[in-house]
């Protein structure tokens, strides 16, 4: 840069005065000529001063604009969580979120989550048609930083007709014993979004203890990261201001406190934290920008963060750090409310066999409950699998000893049959056997007089002994299944185990969650002949 300077040359009082003025000229008339001559007679240019440049902007303690940072989220997505979704057209509703098996606290804040926007709305489950999509469950990465708009629009995410309530969650963190989980709900219409929350739990699966992420952040952070969050947009938008910018709103800083419920750490201590569209300021709106209409995220480093955050914040990044521990399994026994829940029983009769424990791998990887009404004769030699059974929380009930029909045998026989093949479980399984079935779905009032517990029938009967193949198993279960029903296999045929993938695949696309006897019940079995819900 060339720097100038400007000498005025002295000019004589007699030229300047207003009484040289001759006749039909206003005094002064000659004076800017004269001026415009003199200061470019008077001007200069010295020589540049090597190796000057001009002072740069104050990173102001390490913050910078940044592109959105959900990366990470997609690889913490299979972890292990227990993955559930509910669509309900007539409420205007739909709802992704996870659980984790043993993590009662966290389950908890979930489900208050997901019930609130239910509470004063008539509801029952829904069932929708093969190829609605909703086998894919749980969080779904990227949501938590999607536009309002699109959450409500989008079909993995939103209600019917983009109206009503959308729910998603957002795994973004896993480390130590410890998972972080952001639930977001959004209200509105296409277009009009009447309400966007957000909230990050971090749930410590050794501990037992949740934490909501506001609680990691002290009083005036929320107003610090707006603030310089105006400051990098006023400098992008060609701002050459320092002046301090002005204090925002409180609606401002509520949606620099949104942007808290979702902050992304990297190991190394940095973080990025993204601001919704609607930041606003006098500042900004000097330079032609009234408000953002897109989300903001900035990049924080780690010596700013730890100025904001507090001491409850300061103990979980000691585990920042540490590879993550893992999450329990899933197990059949885990709660399901079936008055929430599209519920569904399926049930297989006359094991064990030697397709059971193929059967159970297929179950624990759809996490797909259901019930096993074992015969007396076949448990012999394969209690490995009836514990197993168990073990994975399955239902388990008595199928007789030797499978007679019950009503031609007399109630002597009948209690033999029942309540000691009953006896024979309990005694592998260490749990009381509560309910039966009747061979040949055969049962009448003498025979549930002398057994006294419920006996459990089926509403869809696939006649899989028939050996009709997998097509038509498929195609007898899963596009008739109703809300409450129950659907009776044989563990014992080949087919009807190796078309399990596909029949719990293919229920859950329609919004079934496949769920044991006892929780589609909701813990009592209703007495005396049961063929649904």
């Amino acid at each position: 840069m060339v720097l100038q300077r400007c000498w005025l040359r002295k000019i004589g009082g007699s030229q300047m005065s207003a009484r040289a003025a001759g006749p039909g000229r206003a005094p002064g008339a000659p004076l800017v000529g004269v001026l415009a001559l003199a200061l470019l007679a008077g001007c200069s240019e010295p020589p540049a001063v090597e190796g000057w440049t001009p002072p740069g902007w104050d990173d102001h303690a390490g913050v910078r604009l940044a592109a959105s940072d959900t990366d990470t989220a997609a690889a913490l997505n299979d972890l292990g969580f227990i993955r559930m979704r509910i669509r309900n057209d007539a409420a205007g509703y739909q709802a992704r979120y996870v659980q984790i098996a043993g993590a009662g606290e966290f389950n908890k804040r979930v489900d208050a989550m997901i019930r609130a926007p239910l509470a004063q709305l008539p509801f029952t489950p829904e069932a929708f048609p093969s190829g609605s999509g909703l086998a894919d469950r749980g969080c779904l990465p990227g949501s938590a930083g999607w536009d309002a708009d699109r959450v409500l629009t989008d079909p993995a995410t939103g209600p019917a007709n983009a109206t009503g309530t959308a729910i998603t969650c957002e795994v973004i963190a896993a480390f130590g014993s410890i998972v972080g989980v952001t639930m977001r709900t959004v209200t509105g219409t296409a277009g009009t979004v009447t309400a966007d929350q957000k909230t990050t739990l971090y749930a410590d699966v050794a501990g037992g203890t949740v934490t909501d992420a506001a609680a990691f952040w002290k009083p005036d952070a929320a107003s610090d990261v707006w603030t310089r969050t105006v400051e990098q947009l006023r400098r992008q938008a060609g701002g050459l201001s320092s002046a301090p910018i002005a204090p925002p709103s409180d609606e401002q800083t509520a949606l620099a406190a949104q942007a808290l419920a979702d902050v992304r750490e990297r190991d190394d201590g940095t973080a990025t934290i993204t601001l919704p569209p609607g930041i606003a300021s006098p500042e900004l709106a000097g330079l032609g920008l009234d408000q953002t209409t897109a989300a903001t995220s900035i990049e924080a480093d780690s010596d700013l963060l730890a100025g904001w955050q507090t001491d409850a914040a300061a103990a979980l990044e000691n585990q920042r750090n540490t590879p993550f521990a893992g999450l329990p399994a899933w197990n059949a026994s885990l709660p399901v409310d079936c008055s929430l829940h599209t519920c569904v029983a399926v049930t297989y009769d006359d094991g064990p066999g030697p397709y059971t424990k193929d059967l159970l791998k297929t179950l624990l990887a759809a996490q797909a409950g259901a019930t096993f009404f074992m015969q007396g004769k076949n448990i012999t030699g394969n209690t490995d699998i009836v514990r197993a059974v168990a073990a994975d929380g399955h239902d388990i009930g008595s199928h007789t000893m030797t499978h007679p029909d019950l009503t031609k045998v007399g109630p002597d026989k009948d209690r033999a049959e029942v309540v000691g093949c009953a006896d024979l479980i309990a005694g592998i399984t260490g749990e009381p056997v509560t309910f039966f079935r009747p061979p040949y779905g055969a049962v009448n009032d003498a025979v549930l007089a002398a057994i006294g517990k419920p006996a459990i029938l089926w509403s869809i009967d696939t006649n899989d002994w028939q050996g009709p193949g997998r097509s038509a198993l498929i195609q007898r279960s899963v596009p008739v299944s109703k809300p409450g029903d129950i659907i009776l296999f044989h563990d014992t045929h080949r087919d009807s185990v190796t078309a399990a993938s596909d029949v719990m695949a293919g229920l859950q696309d329609r919004g079934f969650t496949p769920v044991t006897l006892t929780q589609l019940f909701g813990g009592k079995i209703p007495p005396g002949k049961v063929t649904r819900r």
